[in-house]
């Protein structure tokens, strides 16, 4: 809706019908291959993976006073204190490697996880149910974001450069 106020300013305040965009479902990434449209959006995950997209979604975590902190470090490292990666248990390892590599990868970066990430984890070793098509869905809007901020960055860069 932005995009088109900035293209046309008379749209300002008009409702998604009245700029002919169709009415807001769910949060979906629209794109299309070979001029064929493509729709991608948590319900799409769900049904690919065959899981339901309900459960625990924890998402944003920036505060290091966080209320997570103690809950994941005593799942994690059996102690409400923060600890370090050779702490964790073979099989918390072998999961934080699937989770980083398949499910919601890092990005780049350290090998420290992120809060949110430790949350997920958290999620699988205390088997509580976690929303995992949103988890996936959000990790695909975060990567569409990181490439076009990438690719203005880099190519405000190489004309400046």
């Amino acid at each position: 809706m932005d995009e088109k106020v900035l293209i046309d300013p008379s749209l300002e305040g008009k409702t998604r019908e009245e700029m002919d965009l169709e009415p807001f479902r769910c949060e979906e990434i629209r794109s299309s291959v070979f001029e064929i449209p493509v729709v991608i959006s948590v319900d799409t995950i769900a049904g690919v993976i065959r899981r339901a997209s309900e459960g625990r979604y924890v998402y944003g975590l920036k505060n290091k006073k966080s209320s997570w902190i103690p809950i994941v470090n005593r799942t994690l490292f059996s102690s409400s204190t923060k600890g370090k990666y050779k702490d964790l248990d073979m099989r918390t390892k072998m999961l934080l490697k699937i989770q980083n590599e398949n499910l919601v990868p890092k990005g780049s970066g350290g090998d420290k996880p992120f809060l949110d990430h430790k949350v997920f984890l958290h999620f699988f070793l205390t088997r509580e149910r976690a929303n995992v098509p949103k988890y996936i869905f959000r990790h695909l809007i975060k990567s569409l974001e990181d490439s076009q901020t990438i690719k203005k960055w880099s190519s405000g860069c190489s004309q400046e450069c």
